[in-house]
């Protein structure tokens, strides 16, 4: 089991249904304003896989477990550093089997007063908008429907579907080939962004 613990948040749960039965792909952006962390600090280090390994990987999850579909490809493309960044300005599109787009904007460049992490969907006329897990708008044909909570991002959830696995001896709560492919992901884009190359991944 991995810690993947934003599909399990509510918000996403909530999307999820708002989406269920689509016949057409979904376009989904994903904005990650994460905040400057200086080269020197221990997760830049690279034994322990960067910001890319370490955060940006919840991120190819929320978008795998989102559109349900086998990733297909990425495409990235990330700023210079400028001996003060450590790769963790980039873009990622995502492409997957359904024809589905995700694009991933992972940024240390930002002001931290901005909330951290935007989320949209696109399908089939509607529009699903999510900002920090704590507010949510579902919009279809013109009606709107806002959402209010206290930010979940599915640590509980998680951990409870975990613990409930081991006692019933169950499958985990995450397949583990989406395991396998989101953590191919991840290190495609980590090994990617500075060469702008398309890298398709097994099937």
């Amino acid at each position: 089991m991995v810690g993947f613990n934003r599909r399990f948040a509510p918000f996403t749960r909530r999307i999820e249904q708002f989406f269920a039965g689509r016949r057409e792909p979904m376009m989904v952006n994903i904005r990650v304003n994460a905040g400057y962390i200086p080269p020197q600090h221990w997760i830049q280090e690279p034994c322990a896989g960067g910001r890319v390994v370490g955060e940006l990987c919840h991120f190819v999850d929320w978008a795998r477990y989102v559109i349900g579909f086998p990733i297909r490809g990425v495409v990235t493309h990330s700023l210079p550093d400028y001996s003060k960044y450590c790769g963790d300005n980039l873009s990622a599109t995502l492409s997957f089997q359904d024809g589905s787009i995700a694009n991933l904007v992972y940024v240390a460049n930002g002001d931290r007063s901005v909330p951290k992490e935007y989320f949209e969907v696109f399908c089939e006329g509607a529009v699903a908008r999510m900002e920090d897990f704590a507010n949510l708008e579902l919009v279809r044909r013109g009606k709107k429907e806002r959402l209010k909570a206290t930010a979940d991002k599915g640590h509980r959830i998680e951990l409870e579907k975990c613990v409930a696995a081991l006692l019933s001896g169950s499958s985990a709560p995450i397949e583990l080939q989406q395991l396998l492919e989101v953590s191919e992901t991840t290190l495609a884009i980590k090994n990617a962004t500075s060469s702008n190359e398309v890298f398709p991944l097994s099937a």
